[in-house]
């Protein structure tokens, strides 16, 4: 508020002005707070967290919706990007099934694809998509208005940030935690094999004696 509040959508960086010296003495990650509005960092997203969700669309696939404009953006149309295979998809749409809160977000679709002269890995274009209005989609591409393009990568990432919370449960914790279970009711606790288990479990489970004995009871 003695910066002016918030007019605009740059004011929210001073929110970590100043914020971050003692937990990261080089300060916050710049490329977040000078690059959040890069479609660059939006796509490179979609490979550093999670992807799994992030699927080729194979020029056989059929195509969940259309972009008209995708040659102007890409300088090849859509189905030219899926045969060349350089066209990707990432798809939350059954997250328009949830049960909807006064903070409820649609089920977003999102085309990315390799720019065939950049190389460059890039956003293409965003579809949310809520419970009974499937047909009345809008499809959000890079050339809207800003504000209405920013809006549609939101949605997506928040999507993806729901899916990234559960899927860091299942797909690290919960399978590692089912063999450790059964090597210490099983193996003696000089077994060698469970000295590597201990080494390599308890330091993902961060508290490893609570753990370990939850698990044991």
């Amino acid at each position: 508020m003695q910066k002016g509040g918030f007019k605009k959508l740059e004011d929210y960086a001073n929110l970590y002005d100043g914020q971050w010296e003692e937990a990261f003495p080089d300060g916050p990650f710049a490329g977040m707070l000078t690059n959040f509005t890069d479609d660059r960092m939006f796509s490179m997203m979609r490979l550093s967290a999670s992807p799994y969700r992030l699927q080729r669309v194979k020029p056989s696939d059929e195509l969940p919706f259309q972009v008209d404009n995708a040659a102007e953006i890409t300088g090849l149309s859509l189905k030219k990007l899926q045969a060349q295979g350089r066209l990707f998809l990432e798809d939350f749409t059954e997250m328009k099934e949830l049960d909807p809160t006064d903070k409820f977000g649609a089920g977003c679709q999102g085309y990315f694809y390799i720019d065939p002269k950049s190389g460059d890995f890039l956003p293409l274009a965003v579809r949310p998509v809520v419970k009974g209005r499937e047909d009345s989609a809008l499809v959000y591409t890079p050339k809207d208005t800003e504000n209405d393009w920013m809006l549609a990568k939101m949605l997506l990432n928040q999507n993806d940030g729901w899916h990234t919370t559960w899927a860091h449960i299942t797909q690290s914790h919960s399978a590692a935690e089912a063999p450790y279970l059964a090597a210490i009711r099983t193996l003696s606790d000089n077994h060698p094999v469970l000295a590597m288990i201990n080494r390599s479990m308890l330091p993902p489970l961060s508290n490893g004696i609570h753990m370990n004995s939850w698990l044991t009871a």
